[in-house]
């Protein structure tokens, strides 16, 4: 029989949190009827890089020309070839910082609860993590392919959702998902959560993820195998994974309770012990 669970504050929170994510459940399908996004900052609103700060003023038509311009310069300074559509240059320009209409979504809760906690820059604010749910009647509708480019959806809704293309690598690593709200309208330079109709039930929920939480969320999600390797996979993503690894300072442990030498592990209420040990030692501690 397995042994009673104390279940610690961060535990606790991610048992809540996937309950939460799994009272909207979809089958038969791998369409993503249910996405989520995760945000730093609870505040922060759902607008796409393209859309965001001052950009949000910008007349929606050179807005418009700013995104041909960042399919352009991907076309020809990565000489991709002519098999690659509009969308797939601007999925690919999206996973490598450039400013597009396209909003990251995955149809992992988990992951997006990474993208919630991942920056420690913020543990300071309270962060969200935000699911979309688009076989709920609405304004944002799912497209079973991604679209050739951003205007040739003839769905005749404000927002369409599409798995990321799959020429794209790193977005398999991240199970995923775009949406593309209209120029037409305005709907682009509009908080996502705030376009529905005033008959309709809202197609997006959220889930804050408090402040104090964060560090120890982290170090959760690493522990199952989620840290910033195996999301972007690359170098550079390598180096921040290990240096998190062996930052004592995620820990939450005083610095002068740290062992001296050796490997440190903590039991569920937090206590430092110095040295891993053998199984038999921390068994029924």
């Amino acid at each position: 029989m397995n042994p009673p669970a104390e279940l610690d504050e961060v535990t606790l929170f991610a048992a809540k949190f996937l309950y939460w994510a799994r009272r909207n459940q979809i089958f038969g399908t791998f369409q993503p009827f249910i996405s989520y996004r995760g945000q730093e900052c609870e505040h922060w609103e759902l607008l796409p890089s393209l859309c965001r700060g001052e950009n949000k003023k910008l007349p929606l038509e050179l807005l418009e020309r700013i995104e041909i311009e960042v399919i352009l310069a991907f076309r020809s300074r990565l000489a991709l070839s002519e098999d690659w559509t509009e969308i797939e240059v601007l999925a690919f320009a999206r996973h490598h910082g450039a400013p597009t209409r396209l909003l990251d979504w995955t149809t992992n809760a988990l992951v997006g609860l990474w993208f919630a906690v991942a920056d420690s820059q913020y543990d300071h604010l309270s962060g969200a993590v935000y699911q979309l749910l688009c076989g709920e009647p609405g304004p944002i509708g799912l497209s079973v392919s991604a679209p050739k480019g951003p205007a040739s959806c003839k769905c005749g809704l404000p927002v369409h959702v599409f798995s990321s293309p799959a020429k794209i690598a790193r977005p398999q690593r991240q199970s995923s998902v775009f949406s593309l709200a209209a120029f037409t309208g305005g709907y682009a330079v509009q908080p996502l959560d705030q376009i529905h109709g005033p008959e309709q039930k809202r197609q997006i929920r959220k889930f804050v993820v408090p402040a104090g939480l964060k560090r120890g969320l982290r170090n959760l999600l690493s522990d199952v195998g989620l840290d910033a390797y195996s999301i972007y996979g690359d170098p550079d993503s390598l180096g921040k994974a290990v240096s998190a690894k062996l930052d004592y300072g995620q820990c939450g442990i005083p610095f002068d309770a740290l062992p001296k030498s050796g490997y440190m592990w903590r039991d569920v209420k937090g206590s430092p012990n110095e040295g891993l040990g053998s199984a038999s030692d921390r068994e029924g501690t």
